[in-house]
Parts: structure tokens; C-alpha cells; sequence
């Protein structure tokens, strides 16, 4: 039987699409109203995020994705038009331009595979946005992105063979509740499980679980190093003993804790242009991207109260592995030529550990040694 990722049912596309319109269409622009009118600039997120959600949910399933994005951008230029004589007006007509040319760029006929027919809410959606799927291509490039990285990292400095690599999917879900105890308002939740292919090939599967309700710009930025977190720290875990791997806890301190920390330091290197291996970002706001990628990594495992939130009941392990990696990365730079040697190598270190043949106990005990 073939395998076929799952995805968020065609309503709450409509209304992430439309929040996502106004998110990228806003990003340009964003910095500058809020200083000219902050408080003006939250009402019309506010509204527009709202109102997203709430016309998708009044949308039937015969109406395409595409068409409720055009009426939607219509309706929300048509309701602009009075603020467009306010001294933030070129701001707004920005905004609402910037949403219509991107909604533009979706066509649900384009999209599916099996054109005519396109989604309607049946099980052949599932079909349609994973051959497809131009309501996520965003996601599906910051995916992309995330994976290319991990596997010529894993490749090129971890020895691991592209025939070696596991088939990497990704799915995505929704759901009400917030996803994660993270402090800083994040929306948004990675998880990876793992099956094998018809031909027998490991295959990693990352779910991207999202709170559609409350999709925003901060929980839109996260995303790639969510991505880069499940790619690097999971997706390639255990490929290399040739046996069943299991879905790692929460409080697991080698891949939420060192792993983790690896996924970050690449992922900072990559965002800024400074690839170990010179491999060129393709994101379209990697400042952004990175600013809110690395407050999300210090939010997952500060235990110190330093930043005067709520810790994560997870943070201490993953402050331990954390730790950990960072001392042995330390050590490794002091025994080495130069700083670019000793990452180099505490990354074959990292690839090896994370793809070899240690149980998951056994990495544990091993962090735990080097930071009791």
C-alpha cells in the first residue's frame, strides 16, 4: 500500500493560507508601521489574522482554496479603502497588494495533479497537496531548505553516504490546543516517527503541527528552525544499525539537548551566509528567520529565569545535553589547529553518535557523564 502523508483538511487551509497572505505580504513593511502607529498596526493584524479564520470557517468545500483567497483579498481591499487617506495608508495599500499578488500565485488547477478535479474536502486532498500543494509551498521550501542542509552535513562531514539516507517526508496537522510549553508564544510543534518504504528504505516522517487559530508572524518565523531541529536532531537518528527506531521523548538530552544544539549552529551558520560547507540560504526574511529561531532554542532550556519567563518543564534536560555538547565542542577546539577544524569534527562526533548504533539509554548516560 502506498504511503501518503497527511495534511491539515481544506477549511483550515483556507484560513492558514489567508493569515500566511498577510504575514509575507506584511513582512516588508511591518517594522516601519509599527513605528509610524504600532497600536494601528496590531488592529489590522488582529482583524485580518481573525478574519481569515473565521470566513474560512464559513466556506464551503466546493469553493476552491484559490477563489476564497481572491475573495478574501477583494473584500479586504474594499473595507481598507477608507484608512488609505490615514498617514499610514501607503502601508496598508502595501499590505493588501502584496496579499492579492500572492494569492495570485495559487491555482488550485495548476496545483493538482488530477486536474480537474482539485480539493474539495475529499480523501484525494491528501493526494493533490502532497503532489502539489501550493497552499504550503512556503513550508515546503523552508522543509526543503532544512532537509538539503542535514543531508550534505551528514554526507560531507559525517561520512554518512547519500545511499545511506532515509526518505524524509514531510506532513503536516493541526490542533487547538498550543503545542508545546515553550515560553515566547510559539504555535507551533515538530514531531518525527519513523516507517520503511516498499523497498525496504528507512523513512523519517516530520509532522509539522500547527494551532491554526493562532498562527502569527512570531510562530511563522520559527518554522525553519523547527524544521532544521526534526531534519537534523531526529530524521537521520539510528539509520546506521539497521533496526527499529523509537520516537524519542521530550526529555531526552542527547537529541533534544545536543542535537539540538548542533541543529541550531548549523541552522545559524546556513541563515548568515556562513555555511561550513558553503551551501547558500534560500529563505526570503533569514534575518528574521534566525532572530526568532535562536530565541526559540534559548527559550526551550532556560532554567535560570534570566529572561523572566516561564521555563519549559522539559528545560533542564535539555540544558544538560546543551551543556554537554557545548564542553566537548569547547575541549575539541582546544586540541585542534583552528576553530574550523574542531567544528568540523565535533560535527563527525555529533552525525556519528546520532546515526550510529548506541540505544537510546546509552547516549543518555553518555551526556550525563560529561555534565552530571
Amino acid at each position: 500500500m502506498e504511503y501518503l502523508p497527511a495534511h491539515i483538511p481544506l477549511k483550515l487551509r483556507k484560513a492558514l493560507s489567508g493569515r500566511r497572505l498577510f504575514i509575507e505580504a506584511a513582512a516588508s513593511v511591518r517594522e516601519r508601521f509599527l513605528e509610524q502607529d504600532s497600536s494601528a498596526y496590531e488592529d489590522l493584524q488582529r482583524d485580518i489574522l481573525s478574519r481569515a479564520y473565521k470566513d474560512a470557517e464559513l466556506s464551503p468545500n466546493h469553493i476552491p482554496l484559490d477563489i476564497f483567497l481572491d475573495n478574501f483579498c477583494c473584500e479586504l481591499e474594499y473595507r481598507a479603502e477608507p484608512d488609505l487617506r490615514k498617514p499610514y495608508g501607503s502601508l496598508i495599500e502595501a499590505i493588501v497588494q502584496g496579499m492579492k499578488r500572492r494569492a495570485g500565485e495559487i491555482c488550485c488547477n495548476t496545483c493538482s495533479p488530477f486536474r480537474p478535479k482539485i480539493c474539495n474536502g475529499g480523501d484525494e486532498d491528501q493526494h493533490i497537496v502532497d503532489s502539489g500543494g501550493l497552499c504550503i509551498e512556503s513550508f515546503r521550501k523552508m522543509f526543503k531548505l532544512s532537509l538539503d542542509v542535514t543531508a550534505k552535513y551528514y554526507n560531507d562531514l559525517g561520512h554518512v553516504p547519500n545511499t545511506c539516507h532515509p526518505e524524509v517526508v514531510l506532513h503536516t496537522r493541526f490542533t487547538e490546543r498550543i503545542p508545546n510549553d515553550i515560553p515566547g508564544g510559539f504555535f507551533v510543534n515538530g514531531i518525527t516517527s519513523f516507517g520503511i518504504t516498499n523497498t525496504g528504505r528507512l523513512r523519517s516522517e516530520i509532522c509539522l503541527e500547527l494551532c491554526v487559530r493562532r498562527f502569527d508572524w512570531n510562530t511563522y518565523l520559527v518554522l525553519p528552525y523547527v524544521m532544521f531541529h526534526e531534519c537534523i536532531s531526529h530524521a537521520f537518528y539510528g539509520i546506521s544499525f539497521g533496526r527499529r527506531r523509537e520516537i524519542t521523548k521530550p526529555d531526552d538530552v542527547f537529541a533534544e539537548g545536543w542535537m539540538d544544539f548542533v541543529a541550531c549552529e548549523i541552522m545559524t551558520e546556513v541563515l548568515k551566509g556562513v555555511s561550513t560547507l558553503g551551501i547558500q540560504q534560500t529563505l526570503v526574511f533569514p534575518s528574521d528567520h534566525l532572530l526568532t529561531g535562536v530565541r526559540y532554542h534559548s527559550n526551550r532550556s532556560n532554567i535560570n529565569n534570566a529572561l523572566d519567563i516561564n521555563e519549559s518543564q522539559y528545560a533542564i534536560h535539555r540544558a544538560i545535553g546543551k551543556d554537554a555538547a557545548d564542553k566537548v565542542c569547547y575541549l575539541i577546539e582546544r586540541l585542534s589547529e583552528s576553530p574550523q577544524q574542531a567544528w568540523r569534527k565535533f560535527l563527525n562526533l555529533s552525525f556519528n553518535l546520532n546515526v550510529g548504533r548506541f540505544e537510546i539509554q546509552e547516549l543518555e548516560v553518555f551526556v550525563r557523564n560529561i555534565r552530571p
